[in-house]
């Protein structure tokens, strides 16, 4: 069974995707140290909190282009993202493509 605290961090991660989220704040909310937090949620989840973030962001992105026909660059910015070449980097390493690929 998942703790709730990581629980309560995957909830708020959710609501906050495209907000710049810092890990501080994220253990405060869960009355964690943030080394803490950032081992229980390894620890449970198998990934960081930031790489955990930025595959709920790219998925999300993938959404914006495929249903509401937003750009490469509009989606990266809806989600969140404000350098787009990291943005695509990561886009390209968890799709298997290119954004733009995507977008065809």
């Amino acid at each position: 069974k998942r703790d709730p605290r990581i629980q309560n961090v995957l909830d708020l991660l959710h609501e906050r995707m495209t907000e710049r989220i810092q890990i501080e704040d994220l253990a405060q909310a869960v009355m964690l140290s943030p080394s803490r937090l950032t081992h229980l949620f390894k620890q449970e989840i198998g990934e960081s909190i930031i790489q955990h973030l930025n595959r709920m962001r790219i998925k999300q992105a993938a959404v914006l282009m495929e249903q509401m026909g937003r750009s490469p660059s509009e989606a990266a910015q809806d989600v969140g993202f404000t350098d787009y070449n990291h943005f695509a980097a990561l886009f390209r390493k968890q799709m298997g493509m290119s954004p733009r690929m995507y977008r065809g």
